[in-house]
């Protein structure tokens, strides 16, 4: 927690509209400058500096009522946060000085306490604030307890970086629940941009109701970090948080008088490059004679900040196929591709050969270490084709190319980056280097012709029929808005990702002759009217390939099926999908029938270590009830068509003997048919790096099966998305869970991750699982299950930001598999059934439009029972 200390902030503003080069994406607070600027206006409060990363050592009690304050935002022993830290640290460095102070931050949890701390504890800590590796985990948790979640709820709400800062240090000063229910009060009195209302008015709103909140604490009660700095900037409409800014806070000036320098590692460890000032391009360049250069970069290791998916990985930019490609996720900037060329590497020529997805703006690089990087040449106005720059004289290990702004809507995608070094004495000549040109595609006639005459036979059929959307901006852009008559009330999907869809359900062979599309002004520039009988396999009825909003009208369809779609592939903004009203015309279908129906088990938090007897308890260090023999029996009875791991299946540190004489005598059996996901117990094999290595070996493909520990398959009319809740903090994986639920074409969807997002057991609610819930919740995915919590919890369906509603998504923690039962904590809030009486399974017997979910007990009562019907 940020412990209070106040502004007295005076701000001269000028140019309310800051330039960026991520191309048709809103500013972000992620932006490395306007991050730098958060935590320095952070630091200022609490330490009376702008240089926050000289604080990691930094601890000392203040006298506000919690405790210690120490390190770069203020974590406090009083307030769980400190706690939290110390416990992660010591997940991965478990013999550091700190460690063995854990039981008793455990013990003043809460309090104000220095009980069994005291001045040993304040020299650690100080000590460790000097390692790297303290330093990251400081950062890592001021990132997934504060800084993620902030962000991600402001971005949703459609705030700017402003809005996204205030969330922030709401966040940092009265805990991310804290924020949240602020933000409840705050939309009492004034709606949010996402739902129309104006940014300023909100913003106000949102203030006033954290001054109630800070003026509950005897020690927030002086709120000029609020009225003298925050307030003032909104006052002055500097939205985007722009320098250059001045402030005093008790009394000391402060000042920022242009964007500062970075200072806060990337997540792949590299320093944060500032967006770079265009520089020209010459028209013509130096180049090697014929057959004095080598390539260097075929089959060499590569990283990427992100991957489209499976098929389009690193290495195919660098296996001399012409037609294999590495592809980023879509409408993400900036992104990058990295090779290891070896160490000393020299570094004289590098061509690029682009997909159509082009980067218009980006830099070539070198660095010896990964951290350290040159540039080696500048792209300002890229149009794709083949890049070559030549006689670029650079040593290193590894070649950096970093896209800073995207040619099109898509992401950045290259066939080959090939590396050259000069290996004889040819001399250099200037030639002119062509400029580069994209390959040209036919652009697609609508077809048929949008026209303007209705047809006053057809009947409106579409209306308040069930619509599955892609995603959602937000709990009130639901895809059901597009189909409720309503002219104001609309769906709205996801900002700045391609594709998106929204598909109704007309029942078994409806007819559609005429289709009417009244878009928001976020509209597709590019978009399908799809049709199909069985939701999987589509017939296009008509395209539009330039689009440009208002109503869009196709008359003449002829078509008949079950699910209308609207497949947009590319938006003519920088926003998402926005859709008034979806109309469809003709006969009305059949009510659908709820299809063959099939049965999943699923469990978490399995087999103690040791327990290789049925029957037999473990006592010792890593007690166990041992139950794991019974509970698959249980599975087993079921006879279900798959099985769903929910992590931890093997305790207590998942080393490979473990799986092998524990766990291989019950589950293990099926290994075959089961879709596992790892749990934190399975990074304890290799604790140093957390990395769950037999786990991968023991479930061999199944716990890979695309390559990373997170995946998705389909099954009937269910797409099921199996996800690392080790690695949220890698954006990789959250890309990656964006553009998957983009192109998933299943109604109903499942999920399952080991940490969740919301829990009356023992942890508690998981912030790492926050942003991700709120990502599964926009996407109206029916459920999300987890495990954990050695308890079972089942709660009502809540939105995205875990309030209750009826149109919302179900969790599910199933975490009493085998190993052991403990206690409840304090009850959250919509927790519907509670149990930590009796080991058991979650069966799950599905139809195409619904899934029973029921506990059931290792004798074979069913404890508890629900149904969740499709959105």
């Amino acid at each position: 927690m940020l412990a209070l200390l106040a502004a007295a902030i005076v701000i001269p503003l000028t140019g309310l509209v800051a330039t960026s080069a991520q191309a048709a994406t809103p500013l972000s607070l992620r932006d490395p400058v306007k991050r730098e600027i958060a935590q320095e206006i952070i630091t200022s409060a609490e330490n009376s500096h702008l240089n926050w990363y000289d604080y990691y050592d930094y601890i000392e009690d203040i006298d506000d009522g919690r405790g210690y304050t120490g390190g770069i935002v203020g974590f406090t022993s009083g307030t769980h946060d400190m706690l939290v830290l110390v416990e992660n640290y010591t997940k991965k460095y478990p013999n550091n000085p700190l460690a063995k102070y854990i039981p008793a931050l455990r013990n003043v949890d809460g309090t104000e306490s220095h009980a069994g701390l005291g001045t040993a504890f304040e020299t650690a800590w100080k000590a460790e604030g000097k390692k790297p590796e303290f330093q990251r985990a400081q950062r890592d948790e001021t990132k997934v307890q504060y800084f993620d979640p902030s962000v991600n709820l402001a971005i949703s709400d459609k705030l700017g970086p402003l809005g996204q800062f205030a969330y922030y240090d709401a966040a940092v000063v009265h805990g991310f629940d804290g924020l949240e229910d602020i933000r409840t009060q705050a939309k009492k009195k004034a709606t949010t941009p996402a739902s129309g209302g104006n940014e300023t008015t909100y913003l106000n709103a949102f203030l006033d109701a954290r001054v109630v909140e800070m003026k509950k604490e005897a020690a927030h009660e002086d709120v000029s970090r609020i009225e003298n700095a925050q307030r003032v900037w909104l006052n002055a409409g500097n939205l985007n948080l722009n320098t250059p800014l001045s402030w005093s806070v008790y009394g000391d000036p402060f000042s920022i008088p242009t964007d500062p320098t970075p200072r806060w590692p990337n997540d792949d460890g590299t320093t944060p490059t500032p967006t770079p000032t265009p520089t020209s391009t010459p028209t013509s360049t130096p180049t090697q004679n014929p057959g004095t250069a080598t390539l260097i970069s075929k089959n060499k290791p590569v990283t990427t900040s992100s991957s489209e998916g499976s098929g389009f990985e690193g290495a195919k930019a660098v296996d001399g196929n012409a037609t294999s490609r590495w592809s980023s996720v879509e409408g993400v900037d900036p992104q990058w591709i990295r090779i290891d060329l070896g160490a000393g590497s020299k570094v004289d020529k590098v061509v690029l050969k682009w997909e159509a997805a082009y980067a218009s703006k980006y830099r070539v690089e070198v660095s010896a270490d990964g951290t350290t990087w040159t540039t080696l040449a500048t792209e300002a106005a890229g149009n794709g084709g083949t890049d070559e720059f030549t006689n670029l004289n650079g040593t290193g290990r590894y070649l950096r190319i970093y896209g800073t702004a995207r040619g099109t809507s898509y992401g950045y995608s290259l066939f080959e980056v090939e590396a050259y070094t000069l290996t004889s004495g040819g001399t250099p000549t200037a030639t002119p280097t062509p400029t580069p040109t994209p390959t040209q595609t036919s652009t697609p006639t609508p077809t048929p012709t949008p026209t303007s005459t209705a047809n006053p036979a057809a009947t409106l059929i579409s209306k308040n029929k069930p619509a599955t959307t892609s995603s959602v901006e937000s709990a009130e852009f639901d895809g059901a808005k597009a189909v409720d008559g309503n002219a104001t009330s609309r769906w709205s999907s996801v900002e700045g990702v391609d594709p998106q869809w929204i598909r109704i359900d007309l029942g078994d062979g409806a007819k559609v002759n005429k289709v009417v599309l009244k878009w928001e002004a976020a509209y597709a520039s590019k978009y399908r009217i799809e049709l199909s009988a069985d939701g999987t396999t589509w017939t296009t009825l008509a395209t539009e390939a330039a689009g440009n909003g208002a109503t869009d009208e196709f008359t003449g369809l002829n078509g008949t099926g079950r699910y209308l779609r609207i497949y947009g592939t590319a938006r003519g903004t920088a926003y998402g999908y926005s859709l008034f009203e979806v109309e469809a015309y003709g006969t009305a279908g059949s009510t659908p029938n709820p299809g063959t129906g099939f049965t999943v088990v699923a469990a978490g938090d399995i087999a103690g270590q040791g327990c290789t007897t049925r029957g037999k308890k473990v006592t010792g260090e890593f007690p166990s009830d041992c139950k794991h023999f019974e509970t698959f029996d249980r599975a087993q009875a079921i006879n279900p068509v798959f099985y769903i791991t929910l992590g931890d299946m093997q305790y207590d540190d998942a080393k490979a003997s473990d799986f092998s004489t524990v766990y291989a005598k019950s589950w293990g059996t099926v290994k075959g048919n089961t879709w596992p996901i790892p749990g934190n117990h399975e990074t304890y094999d290799d604790y140093d790096n957390l990395d769950p290595k037999a786990y991968r070996d023991y479930f061999g493909n199944r716990a890979t099966p695309q390559g990373k520990m997170y995946y998705s398959y389909d099954y009937s009319n269910w797409h099921f998305i199996a996800l690392d809740s080790n690695t949220f903090t890698d954006q990789a994986q959250l890309n990656w869970l964006a553009a998957d639920l983009a192109s998933n074409t299943k109604q109903c969807v499942v999920a399952y991750m080991h940490h969740p997002a919301f829990s009356s057991g023992d942890h508690g609610n998981e912030p790492a699982s926050q942003p991700v819930w709120k990502m599964l919740a926009n996407a109206n995915v029916e459920l999300v299950l987890s495990g954990h919590d050695h308890d079972y919890e089942r709660f009502n369906a809540m939105n995205a930001s875990g309030a209750a509603s009826s149109s919302g998504t179900v969790q599910i923690v199933s975490g009493l598999g085998g190993h052991e039962m403990r206690d409840f904590g304090n009850t959250k809030a919509n927790s519907a059934k509670r149990i930590n009486t009796a080991y058991g399974v979650s069966k799950l017997d599905f139809t195409d439009t619904s899934v029973t979910h029921s506990f059931v007990d290792i004798g074979g009562t069913v404890l508890d029972t629900n149904t969740i019907t499709c959105h």
